[in-house]
């Protein structure tokens, strides 16, 4: 029943599963992205063990061991490229996810202050203006005349 009266809190309650599920998932990725550069960087490079193996330019051919060295170089610009990649991708989503922290914690704070608003008037405020206004319209004036300059700073 209290859903129906007030639809804004269960739309807030989405966004706030949403906000989290985003989280969730950038985290994922973040780690991912992690788990994949510790993968590349415990590989050794090719290029070390061709001119420490026993096979040799003789055996090979200098064609074959030259391919082999621009492979190699190849492969390692690539890796990097894949790197400077993935650590575009982490600040992306670091930035990602403090936005998202941020949207969640000022609606957060909106809501509360909204909320806090509304009770210090219906607990204190609208009793007292009720209660005013039950009275006769010549007290009602006499009130006014006494509680304006207080407010006014006469």
């Amino acid at each position: 029943m209290l859903k129906r009266l007030f639809p804004t809190k269960q739309t807030d309650d989405q966004r706030h599963k949403q906000a989290l599920a985003k989280m969730i998932f950038l985290a994922l990725i973040a780690l991912s992205i992690v788990f994949a550069h510790m993968i590349i960087s415990k590989r050794k490079p090719t290029s070390s063990i061709i001119p420490d193996s026993p096979i040799s330019e003789k055996t090979l051919g200098a064609e074959t061991s030259e391919n082999i060295k621009n492979q190699d170089k190849a492969l390692e610009k690539n890796i990097a490229d894949r790197i400077d990649l993935v650590k575009q991708s982490a600040e992306y989503i670091g930035t990602e996810i403090e936005s998202t922290t941020e949207d969640v914690v000022t609606a957060g704070k909106k809501q509360v202050e909204d909320t806090t608003n509304k009770l210090l008037y219906s607990a204190t405020l609208k009793p007292i203006v009720d209660k005013i206004d039950k009275l006769p319209a010549a007290q009602q004036e006499q009130l006014r005349q006494q509680i304006c300059p207080i407010v006014d700073n006469r």
